[in-house]
């Protein structure tokens, strides 16, 4: 019975990310510090209805890629990986192989290692999801794939060139032979790491490799210093990702979409390029919710933007998850709009304060349908004042951008 309560509670505080309510609320608190809390999907956010702006563009987003492979109620996505994180089992074919320790190879010996992730996305999935069970439904284990996302199979590529041969043939069989690098923030695991990214992919309709790049975050809400500390270690580790892949796989394009303490990681990291590969060039960088210093963001910049077709910087005033970063760790966050939001000379800066759509106004960044549209159009390469964005300029020298209700 005990156990029953257990999971009822779990269940619970993840789903106060999806509902505002303030029993939920409560419940969040209480449960940060329970020692199982690592294993609740913080990263998913249900959203229940469908703002008129992605309604208008639902239509022309692919139902599956590149890299999708359709089955009977479900269909299947292959996200390729990079992770610095250790290894937990011996199979690799298991799914939470690799946990929230920092993996520290021998000498001369890859930093980062490699595989494949299948991922099962439902029929039934609506963008702006992770489709799981209910907080409620504490007998259901979630391992259905006609109802819910799940990691099918992990696959690691121990050979660092058969992994770039596997990544160049997932590029290769795109129409545009591009890829996307999702960077995450703080408090996510490897599995949650994955799944976000297979989502993404599906609800962009992306028409090349999904790769996440999963950096050893302790996926503990307590443990937001660990995870800080992480950050400045996994800088190189990205760089060499990105350099790699770009030069080794014959992409047209790399893209990369970070969120919260994951900008930190991307903006030191491409910062980094400009000096050791100037001759590698980047596609859009996108950095949502970016848990970062104004100081230190506005001082990388022009190196990250000598390096990109374009950078983008989403920020919200309802972010609540940042104003506690300000709190406890001073100093403005780029994600944030105190004072004001971050303006710069070829630097796209959009409002997103009305992409809100969880408890902390800190997860929009793969759960709300205007974003995602955004979004999509940012990685086409469609400019801020095309009509299709349904962004309203605002300034003039330096000008920033709002979403159009």
């Amino acid at each position: 019975m005990s156990q029953f309560i257990e999971q009822f509670m779990l269940r619970a505080v993840a789903q106060c990310r999806h509902a505002r309510r303030p029993f939920f609320g409560a419940l969040l608190f209480v449960g940060a510090c329970h020692p199982r809390l690592p294993r609740i999907q913080y990263d998913t956010v249900r959203v229940v209805q469908r703002d008129t702006i992605f309604a208008n563009r639902i239509d022309t987003i692919r139902v599956t890629g590149p890299t999708d492979t359709v089955r009977a109620g479900w269909s299947e996505v292959k996200v390729f990986f990079a992770t610095d994180r250790k290894r937990l089992l011996a199979d690799s074919a298991r799914v939470g192989v690799f946990g929230p320790d920092r993996f520290r190879p021998a000498t001369n010996k890859p930093l980062l290692q490699f595989g494949i992730a299948s991922v099962s996305i439902p029929n039934t999935h609506r963008p702006g999801s992770i489709d799981s069970p209910a907080w409620y439904a504490v007998w259901d284990d979630g391992a259905d794939p006609a109802r819910y996302m799940t990691i099918r199979q992990l696959r690691e590529i121990r050979d660092s060139a058969a992994a770039i041969d596997t990544l160049r043939a997932m590029i290769g069989r795109s129409t545009k032979k591009e890829a996307f690098v999702f960077v995450h923030g703080f408090h996510v695991s490897f599995d949650d790491a994955l799944l976000r990214t297979a989502q993404l992919s599906r609800d962009l309709g992306f028409d090349g490799a999904p790769i996440s790049y999963s950096w050893p975050s302790k996926n503990s809400l307590v443990r937001y210093s660990h995870d800080a500390d992480e950050v400045e270690q996994s800088t190189l580790n990205l760089e060499v990702l990105l350099t790699e892949v770009k030069r080794l796989t014959g992409a047209g394009r790399i893209h990369v979409i970070a969120h919260s303490m994951g900008a930190r990681i991307a903006v030191k990291s491409i910062a980094s390029m400009q000096l050791s590969h100037p001759d590698s060039v980047l596609g859009e960088v996108a950095l949502a919710a970016a848990d970062m210093k104004v100081g230190d963001f506005t001082r990388f910049l022009p190196r990250v933007k000598s390096k990109a077709r374009r950078v983008t910087l989403y920020a919200s005033g309802s972010d609540r998850a940042l104003r506690a970063s300000e709190l406890f760790w001073s100093g403005d966050r780029a994600g944030d709009l105190k004072p004001s939001i971050v303006r710069a000379a070829g630097l796209v800066s959009i409002d997103a304060s009305r992409a809100s759509t969880d408890f902390l106004g800190h997860g929009y960044y793969g759960a709300n349908f205007s974003f995602l549209t955004d979004l999509m159009l940012v990685l086409t390469g469609t400019p801020p004042d095309n009509a299709l964005r349904r962004l309203l300029r605002r300034g003039q020298s330096e000008p920033y951008w709002w979403f159009i209700p």
